[in-house]
């Protein structure tokens, strides 16, 4: 059996190798986005992580998931735990490639599989060593075909620190992540890397911001008011994994829509940005930002101060007045204590 992330990835894995379409399966979940919880089985959990999409495709005016979940070669509907004989997992460098391999770990944990029965196959850079391969969606099928890796198989200690980040993914506080992050003892360092990136979606200490809340703000400044437009120049924003820690977290138009609706919130005390009906889809929607929103990214504002906060970051709930808020200080997450 043979799992890559996303459909873009799979059409052009198939053209790449040949592999017959029962051999495939496509993980179409960004684990990334929404809350994480802890893995119990493979109903409940698609069932939840499905829940989540849910709501984004509402918010989006996207109608129902009904085409993702009956669509062919899923994940959640098609893997046969007990008669999985050998799983080829095929990922890049993105947080959620990494994060589909640390699930897959728990996955086999949980349900008792011999490990030695997963073999990853691990894209990394392009033969001019000058781009991080980010997901398999990227590269053409003869890319695909000629960057092809040697095939590995973990061991202990690679499972351990996959089952470790997966812990750590799914509590409560970011304590065990960011130790994660310190240590310099790392059995997988492209996922290590990949984590970092999980600081960003973090508010900004000084405006409250998290980083993709920030960007979709300064587009909508710059290139509104065609929301189209501005959600096509925050996926394009610092797409450089080499350079910024934050370019590997990749999401997709539907989850940032959803982020810039939220800013939008007619029941916010001060919205950040006026769209022109927030029952439409993300063609037919315009952005404007507010006065607020201005003064938001001249530093005069701390959203959070502001307007609260009721967010996740995996497992982290990032709720004003019911929690404490974990903020972003640079590459440092710094506790506030109740209210803020």
């Amino acid at each position: 059996m043979h799992i890559v992330n996303g459909d873009s990835a799979a059409g052009s894995f198939k053209q790449a190798f040949h592999i017959p379409v029962q051999e495939l399966l496509i993980f179409r979940d960004v684990l990334s986005c929404g809350r994480l919880r802890e893995y119990i089985d493979i109903e409940g959990w698609a069932k939840y992580r499905r829940d989540y999409w849910s709501t984004i495709y509402v918010k989006c005016e996207l109608g129902s998931i009904d085409d993702i979940t009956k669509a062919p070669n899923d994940f959640y509907n098609d893997f046969d735990i007990k008669r999985t004989k050998k799983v080829n997992l095929w990922i890049g460098c993105a947080l959620s490639d990494q994060l589909l391999l640390v699930f897959l770990v728990k996955l086999f944990e949980v349900h008792g599989l011999d490990f030695s029965k997963l073999i990853v196959h691990q894209y990394v850079y392009m033969d001019d060593q000058s781009s991080t391969i980010a997901g398999l969606g990227m590269l053409s099928p003869e890319q695909i075909e000629a960057q092809k890796p040697e095939p590995l198989a973990f061991d202990s200690t690679q499972i351990d620190f996959c089952l470790d980040v997966w812990a750590a993914v799914t509590a409560n506080n970011p304590e065990a992540l960011v130790q994660i992050l310190k240590s310099k003892q790392v059995s997988l360092p492209l996922l290590s890397n990949a984590l970092k990136s999980l600081l960003y979606r973090f508010p900004k200490l000084s405006s409250g911001l998290s980083y993709f809340d920030e960007v979709i703000l300064k587009a909508a400044k710059d290139h509104g008011p065609n929301t189209a437009r501005i959600i096509g120049h925050t996926l394009a924003h610092d797409m450089w994994p080499n350079k910024y820690p934050h370019a590997l977290d990749l999401t997709g138009d539907t989850y940032l829509f959803a982020r810039l609706k939220n800013m939008a919130d007619v029941n916010l005390k001060n919205p950040l940005l006026l769209l022109n009906t927030m029952n439409a889809s993300l063609r037919e929607t315009t952005t404007e930002i507010t006065r607020f929103g201005l003064e938001v990214l001249e530093g005069k504002h701390n959203i959070v101060s502001v307007n609260g906060v009721d967010d996740w970051v995996c497992g982290i709930h990032l709720m004003t007045n019911t929690a404490n808020v974990w903020f972003r200080d640079n590459e440092k997450l710094v506790l506030q204590k109740g209210n803020v």
